[in-house]
Formats: structure tokens, C-alpha cells, sequence
């Protein structure tokens, strides 16, 4: 069997169809299309497609590899791969336009050719194991949300070039043999953290475009940044930083959780913008070195208490700041200077 670049239609309306034989070679498949209402198929063996694959009704599941090769994965209907990998390398459209996808290993590129695969659509895309983008492979991650559930601590491998402004990614796995990580990257939309058993730090500085929440869990971090510009960084989970780690939130917004948050150094703004952050929940704030509120920036502080432990000069405010009915404490056991009087309220 050669396709000779042809398009093989799968249209059964039952489920449980096996697709069997030797289908691991580029000759076997060059487009494949399932299209039937209430069907469902699966591969027996890995398979690779040369071109595209699209799933536009009934159900693709599963348990081995899956290579498309160069081209589009796209369809209104629904994958569930529970085992495996499945591969997607080349330039092309990533369009689960209708129904959620889940995946056990998806990897974009082969780690050699330059290409970008684009996301588009809206509907989710769930990975169990390992989501990876090789070296010299882009994934533009669309405005779809991108659950995360892996429990091998790196749930994410990011080699090559991501752009994840419009996506939210939410990282729900427990690893069971220590903390999980989350790749650096400027590229970041939303995150969320959402595992209450589990502790999240950052494998290199972060620079989200939208939010940062942290649903359950704690994301404890003593080296790397992270930058959040959406405005909001809430949750009733814990944050904790500390040494030389920074966090700055930018832009309109809620700060703050009902668990107790720590900092090293936390700044509000980036001193161009006007906007004004307010303190939100119970939990208090302890910075053990300066919290800063830059020009064009507001801070409500709302009614939290704030542990400031720096010395010298542990605050030190630029722009706009409320303390509405919080309540500053210092600590410091070296001495403070430059208090602002504004935090004296």
C-alpha cells in the first residue's frame, strides 16, 4: 500500500475500529480524516502520517506513538490518547475547534528542522505525562488553556520557542519524588497552579503577559523571577520567595490569597504604566527585602497586615499608595531608614 499522497477516510458510526498492520513509515499514510458521528478508532501500532490528521467527528484513542509529520492536526471531534506519544513536527495548525484533546506525551518538533506549529481554536488540551517543544521548534499556544497534569516534576520541557501570551497554562500534577518544576520563559500568558499537595518553583525566570493564580498549592522559589503584567496575582494557596528571587506585578489588579505569602523583594509596576494594584484576602505579606511601589503605580493595601524585615530601606514608594486599614510592621534587626510616611497610617 502506497497513498501516493492521497486522503483516507475513516467514517464508521460505532466505536472500537482498530487500525492494524505495519504503519510506522511515511509511505503508509499521507492524509487521514475520521469522520463519523459516534465512531471511534485507534491505532494498534505506531503509526506515522506524512501529512495532516484531522479528527472531525467521533473519538481517536489509544496507547501508542503518533507522528504527523509535516502538516496540520485539526477537527471538531475529540482525542484521547492515554498512552504514548504523539508527535507533531513541521509547520502547521494545532485547531481543536470544538472538542478538548487529551494526551498522554505530546511533543512538537523533531529537535533538528526550524518550523512552528500554531494553536488555534479554543478548546482545551489536556497532557497526562510530558508536553515538549524541541530545539528549533516554535509553538504559538493560541488562547486555549493547556492543563498539565504530569507528576514527573517536569511536566513541561521547554527546548525551543514558545508564545503563550492569549494561553492559560494550569499545572495540576503532584510529583511524588520532590517539587515540580516550571520552565523560564518570557512567553507566558496565564499560569495556574492547582495541586494543594504539591510545591511548583521556577526553573528559570518567567515573564507572564496575564495572571498568575495559585488555586492550592505553594510555589516556593530562591533564584529566579518572575514578572506578572496582567495585574493579578491572587489565590488561596501559598507564595513564597525568598533570597535573591523578585516578583513584580504590573498593571490593574487583586494581589493577595487567604494563606500567608513571603517575598524577597516585591515591586508593584513598571513605573510607565498608570494602574493601580489593590491588596485582596487575608493572608499577609512579608517582604525580607524592599517592597516598592513605582511611578505611575498605585497600591491599595487594603486591610492586610504587611511584615516588612529589610533594612535600610524596606519601603520605598514612587507612585500612588492607600493604606486603607493594613497594618505595616518592621522588623528589621539592623535598623531602617527613609520610611515613607505614607506607610505610616
Amino acid at each position: 500500500f502506497n497513498h501516493n499522497n492521497g486522503t483516507i477516510i475513516f467514517d464508521s458510526i460505532t466505536s472500537g475500529k482498530t487500525i492494524s498492520g505495519d504503519l510506522d513509515d511515511k509511505a503508509k499514510f499521507s492524509k487521514v480524516t475520521f469522520n463519523g458521528v459516534g465512531g471511534g478508532w485507534s491505532f494498534a501500532t505506531s503509526t506515522v502520517i506524512q501529512n495532516y490528521l484531522s479528527v472531525d467527528n467521533g473519538t481517536l484513542s489509544g496507547t501508542n506513538n503518533i507522528s504527523v509529520s509535516d502538516g496540520n492536526v485539526e477537527g471538531g471531534g475529540t482525542i484521547n490518547l492515554t498512552g504514548g506519544t504523539f508527535t507533531m513536527d513541521g509547520a502547521g495548525f494545532f485547531i481543536a475547534n470544538a472538542s478538548s484533546w487529551t494526551f498522554n506525551n505530546l511533543t512538537f518538533g523533531n529537535g533538528t528542522n526550524a518550523a512552528t506549529t500554531t494553536a488555534a481554536d479554543v478548546a482545551g488540551v489536556t497532557v497526562t505525562g510530558t508536553l515538549t517543544i524541541t530545539d528549533n521548534q516554535g509553538l504559538v499556544a493560541g488562547i486555549r488553556t493547556w492543563t498539565l497534569s504530569g507528576t514527573s516534576g517536569t511536566p513541561f520541557v521547554l527546548n525551543g520557542g514558545f508564545e503563550g501570551d492569549d494561553a492559560t497554562f494550569v499545572f495540576t500534577g503532584n510529583n511524588p519524588g520532590g517539587n515540580t518544576t516550571i520552565p523560564g520563559s518570557a512567553g507566558y500568558g496565564s499560569v495556574t497552579l492547582n495541586n494543594s499537595s504539591e510545591t511548583y518553583s521556577l526553573g528559570g525566570a518567567a515573564v507572564l503577559a496575564g495572571d498568575l493564580t495559585v488555586t492550592a498549592g505553594t510555589l516556593s522559589e530562591s533564584t529566579d523571577s518572575i514578572t506578572v503584567k496582567g495585574g493579578d496575582i491572587t489565590g488561596s494557596g501559598t507564595v513564597s520567595f525568598s533570597g535573591s528571587s523578585a516578583v513584580t506585578l504590573d498593571g490593574a489588579g487583586s494581589f493577595g490569597g487567604a494563606s500567608p505569602w513571603t517575598f524577597g523583594n516585591l515591586t508593584f509596576g513598571d513605573g510607565s504604566v498608570a494602574a493601580t494594584s489593590t491588596a485582596s484576602g487575608t493572608g499577609g505579606v512579608t517582604v525580607s527585602g524592599t517592597l516598592s511601589v513605582a511611578n505611575n503605580q498605585g497600591l491599595d493595601a487594603g486591610s492586610k497586615t504587611w511584615t516588612l524585615s529589610g533594612s535600610g530601606t524596606p519601603l520605598s514608594v514612587s507612585g500612588g499608595f492607600t493604606g486603607n486599614t493594613s497594618n505595616f510592621t518592621y522588623t528589621s534587626g539592623s535598623g531602617v531608614s527613609a520610611l515613607s510616611s505614607r506607610a505610616m497610617t
